[in-house]
Protein backbone atom coordinates (compact mmCIF):
# COMPACT_ATOMS: atom_id res chain seq x y z
CA UNK A 1 0.00 0.00 0.00
CA UNK A 2 1.17 3.40 -0.90
CA UNK A 3 2.33 5.40 2.27
CA UNK A 4 0.18 8.71 2.90
CA UNK A 5 3.28 10.78 2.16
CA UNK A 6 3.22 9.77 -0.96
CA UNK A 7 -0.15 10.51 -2.27
CA UNK A 8 0.24 13.93 -0.54
CA UNK A 9 3.19 14.69 -2.79
CA UNK A 10 0.86 13.72 -6.17
CA UNK A 11 -1.31 16.18 -4.50
CA UNK A 12 1.35 18.66 -4.25
CA UNK A 13 3.32 18.31 -7.31
CA UNK A 14 0.13 18.57 -9.66
CA UNK A 15 -0.75 21.67 -7.55
CA UNK A 16 2.69 23.50 -8.32
CA UNK A 17 2.93 21.97 -12.27
CA UNK A 18 -0.94 22.99 -12.90
CA UNK A 19 -0.84 26.16 -10.68
CA UNK A 20 -4.23 25.39 -8.99
CA UNK A 21 -5.36 24.98 -5.01
CA UNK A 22 -7.68 22.35 -6.27
CA UNK A 23 -7.34 18.43 -4.88
CA UNK A 24 -5.13 17.11 -7.28
CA UNK A 25 -5.73 20.37 -9.14
CA UNK A 26 -9.10 18.80 -10.26
CA UNK A 27 -7.31 16.02 -12.09
CA UNK A 28 -8.92 12.77 -11.74
CA UNK A 29 -5.71 9.99 -10.12
CA UNK A 30 -6.71 6.76 -10.48
CA UNK A 31 -4.76 4.62 -8.14
CA UNK A 32 -4.90 0.48 -8.93
CA UNK A 33 -4.73 -2.84 -6.92
CA UNK A 34 -5.91 -4.44 -3.73
CA UNK A 35 -5.10 -2.16 -1.34
CA UNK A 36 -6.17 -5.18 1.19
CA UNK A 37 -3.15 -6.90 0.05
CA UNK A 38 0.15 -5.54 1.72
CA UNK A 39 0.34 -2.54 4.70
CA UNK A 40 2.97 -0.19 4.55
CA UNK A 41 6.17 -1.94 6.61
CA UNK A 42 7.89 0.12 9.34
CA UNK A 43 10.74 -1.25 11.40
CA UNK A 44 9.89 -1.84 14.93
CA UNK A 45 6.30 -0.10 14.23
CA UNK A 46 3.25 -0.45 16.37
CA UNK A 47 0.02 -1.35 14.40
CA UNK A 48 -0.84 2.61 15.50
CA UNK A 49 2.34 3.76 13.63
CA UNK A 50 1.25 1.99 10.65
CA UNK A 51 -1.68 3.04 10.44
CA UNK A 52 -1.10 6.87 10.88
CA UNK A 53 1.31 6.16 8.12
CA UNK A 54 -1.56 4.52 5.48
CA UNK A 55 -2.89 6.43 2.55
CA UNK A 56 -5.97 6.32 4.68
CA UNK A 57 -4.43 8.76 6.61
CA UNK A 58 -3.22 10.83 3.92
CA UNK A 59 -4.69 14.56 4.19
CA UNK A 60 -5.98 14.46 0.26
CA UNK A 61 -7.87 10.75 1.37
CA UNK A 62 -11.23 12.71 2.32
CA UNK A 63 -11.39 13.72 -1.19
CA UNK A 64 -11.14 10.34 -2.89
CA UNK A 65 -13.62 8.22 -4.27
CA UNK A 66 -13.25 4.57 -3.84
CA UNK A 67 -14.62 2.67 -6.95
CA UNK A 68 -15.05 -1.07 -6.62
CA UNK A 69 -14.99 -3.86 -9.65
CA UNK A 70 -17.63 -6.32 -8.95
CA UNK A 71 -16.94 -8.28 -12.09
CA UNK A 72 -13.49 -10.07 -12.93
CA UNK A 73 -13.27 -8.44 -16.48
CA UNK A 74 -10.50 -10.05 -17.02
CA UNK A 75 -11.18 -13.63 -16.64
CA UNK A 76 -14.76 -13.26 -18.80
CA UNK A 77 -13.57 -15.32 -22.41
CA UNK A 78 -10.16 -16.21 -20.54
CA UNK A 79 -10.06 -19.74 -22.09
CA UNK A 80 -10.75 -18.06 -25.33
CA UNK A 81 -8.24 -15.01 -25.75
CA UNK A 82 -5.65 -17.83 -24.31
CA UNK A 83 -6.41 -19.76 -27.35
CA UNK A 84 -6.44 -17.40 -29.79
CA UNK A 85 -2.97 -15.81 -28.26
CA UNK A 86 -0.94 -19.39 -28.78
CA UNK A 87 -2.32 -19.97 -32.23
CA UNK A 88 -0.39 -15.87 -33.02
CA UNK A 89 2.75 -17.60 -31.08
CA UNK A 90 2.64 -20.97 -33.19
CA UNK A 91 2.20 -18.61 -36.31
CA UNK A 92 -1.20 -20.68 -36.91
CA UNK A 93 -3.32 -17.56 -37.65
CA UNK A 94 -0.33 -15.08 -39.40
CA UNK A 95 -0.40 -14.98 -42.98
CA UNK A 96 2.48 -14.68 -45.42
CA UNK A 97 3.32 -10.72 -44.39
CA UNK A 98 3.48 -11.34 -40.67
CA UNK A 99 0.01 -9.77 -40.44
CA UNK A 100 -2.40 -11.20 -37.60
CA UNK A 101 -6.10 -11.03 -38.13
CA UNK A 102 -7.60 -9.94 -34.93
CA UNK A 103 -11.07 -11.76 -34.31
CA UNK A 104 -14.31 -9.16 -33.94
CA UNK A 105 -15.03 -10.04 -30.26
CA UNK A 106 -11.68 -8.49 -29.07
CA UNK A 107 -11.88 -5.18 -31.42
CA UNK A 108 -13.64 -2.28 -30.09
CA UNK A 109 -15.78 -0.43 -32.59
CA UNK A 110 -17.21 2.12 -30.43
CA UNK A 111 -15.66 4.81 -28.52
CA UNK A 112 -12.95 3.50 -26.79
CA UNK A 113 -13.37 6.09 -23.37
CA UNK A 114 -16.94 4.95 -23.20
CA UNK A 115 -16.66 1.01 -23.45
CA UNK A 116 -14.04 1.73 -20.71
CA UNK A 117 -15.36 4.26 -18.31
CA UNK A 118 -19.08 4.57 -17.32
CA UNK A 119 -20.86 7.66 -18.25
CA UNK A 120 -20.65 9.10 -14.65
CA UNK A 121 -16.75 9.46 -14.90
CA UNK A 122 -16.91 10.57 -18.44
CA UNK A 123 -19.51 13.62 -17.01
CA UNK A 124 -16.94 14.17 -14.09
CA UNK A 125 -13.64 14.56 -16.46
CA UNK A 126 -15.67 16.98 -19.16
CA UNK A 127 -16.58 19.40 -16.23
CA UNK A 128 -13.11 19.09 -14.50
CA UNK A 129 -11.37 20.27 -18.01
Amino acid sequence: MMPKHALDAIDEVLKRYLHSNDIFSGTIVLLGGDFRQTSNIVLKGTLIVIIEISLLSARTWRHVRVLSQSANMRSMNQDMFADWLLTIRNDSSNDRENLVSIPDEYVEKGDLVESIFDSEMIRFSARSS
